[in-house]
């Protein structure tokens, strides 16, 4: 299978398969936020983000990113704690898992037969770079009060940056 033969879902379409993830593990709703789409607002989003890169025929590189506020709420809902006993390595191993989750979803949705890399967390001001490249797709989501930024880029340089 080679890139030219599969093409992301949609963004209505990966927030559906997010929110899959959202309800069932975290149990918050999510949805489409489209009041935040300018690569200002979404670089205000960038707290925490964990990035998984999927090595193979169909390179696909997922991000999962989120700020402060929903770093914290998005760890405590996953770990049964008050967002005030939500401490950062919570918040790596959060942003980490809903990345893995969301990869091995879109590999399933995707028809896939190639392994999922390893969840890579970085902080604050180390994705900017990402939101300005136009080798990487955006978009906000809202899980409860959480902003999120979901991104996704199928460049093979793209994954093998984040391998």
């Amino acid at each position: 299978m080679s890139t030219e033969s599969i093409q992301l879902p949609d963004n209505a379409t990966m927030a559906n398969i997010f929110n899959n993830i959202t309800a069932t593990m975290l149990e918050m709703e999510c949805r489409l936020a489209p009041e935040i789409v300018t690569a200002a607002q979404f670089k205000e989003i960038l707290y925490c983000t964990a990035v998984l890169p999927m090595p193979g025929p169909s390179p696909i590189t997922v991000a999962v990113s989120s700020d402060l506020a929903g770093c914290k709420a998005l760890a405590a809902a996953l770990f049964a704690v008050e967002t005030t006993d939500v401490d950062s390595s919570m918040i790596s191993d959060t942003v980490a898992e809903l990345a893995n989750m969301l990869a091995g979803q879109l590999k399933g949705t995707l028809d896939l037969a190639q392994n999922l890399g390893l969840p890579k967390v970085i902080n604050q001001n180390e994705f900017d770079s990402a939101v300005d490249s136009d080798a990487w797709n955006h978009f906000a989501i809202k899980a409860g009060d959480a902003q999120l930024l979901i991104s996704a880029s199928m460049d093979p340089a793209v994954v093998g940056h984040y391998l």
